[in-house]
């Protein structure tokens, strides 16, 4: 036989869990980001790590399209 192959099988509750309290984090994380970019005055934006870049306005725009993206899959429904 095969032994040694045991596949853990997680309970649907616990990924369902698992998967909200991702999202969560996630949504969090995209609202605080839309916050800074929203907030940066010339275009500084610190970054989650904690390091200060400088964004065009392009890049800015994107970022802010992407943080309202996040927001919007992982802080609704």
């Amino acid at each position: 036989g095969t032994h040694g192959a045991t596949l853990r099988v997680i309970p649907e509750e616990k990924h369902k869990e698992a998967v909200a309290s991702i999202r969560k984090q996630n949504c969090e994380t995209a609202r605080k980001n839309l916050a800074n970019l929203r907030r940066g005055g010339n275009n500084a934006y610190m970054t989650p790590e904690g390091e200060v870049v400088r964004l065009t306005d392009d890049e800015r725009a994107k970022r802010i399209e992407d943080a309202k993206q996040g927001i919007k899959d992982n802080c609704e429904g």
